[in-house]
């Protein structure tokens, strides 16, 4: 039986590599284009606090309220972004973060840690 849930402008895109043309891997330098398109996205689709929640006490209550309000589509939402970045990575990022039961906000955060950890090896690797 289906959740009783809103619409939610998410639910509908069916292809995010229209809007995230870039697959992300390991080999290229483009994880800053990757991440700014996937942002761009999140914000247009009002889900960016599903990869970034906030840190802000007085934005925290708000979020945690809106999260409660309707947790099946919060739920829902979150795996839907979290289909968004397993579409738009490599199969190599993406059997390094895959965990079952996952958040979105771990996924995205396992990603960044990936290519933020590794600048400089990167970087010597990128060079030669």
């Amino acid at each position: 039986m289906a959740e009783n849930t809103k619409f939610h402008s998410t639910l509908v895109v069916t292809n995010i590599k229209h809007h995230i043309p870039i697959t992300l891997d390991m080999e290229t330098s483009q994880y800053h284009s990757w991440a700014t398109l996937f942002k761009v996205q999140a914000k247009v689709h009002f889900v960016l606090k599903h990869i970034i929640p906030p840190t802000e006490s007085a934005t925290i209550t708000t979020y945690q309220t809106t999260k409660a309000a309707n947790l099946p589509l919060w739920n829902r939402l979150d795996v839907v972004v979290l289909q968004w970045i397993y579409a738009t990575i490599s199969p190599n990022i993406l059997t390094s973060i895959l965990v079952a039961n996952d958040s979105v906000a771990n996924a995205w955060q396992h990603v960044t840690d990936l290519f933020q950890d590794n600048k400089n090896s990167r970087a010597v690797y990128l060079e030669t």
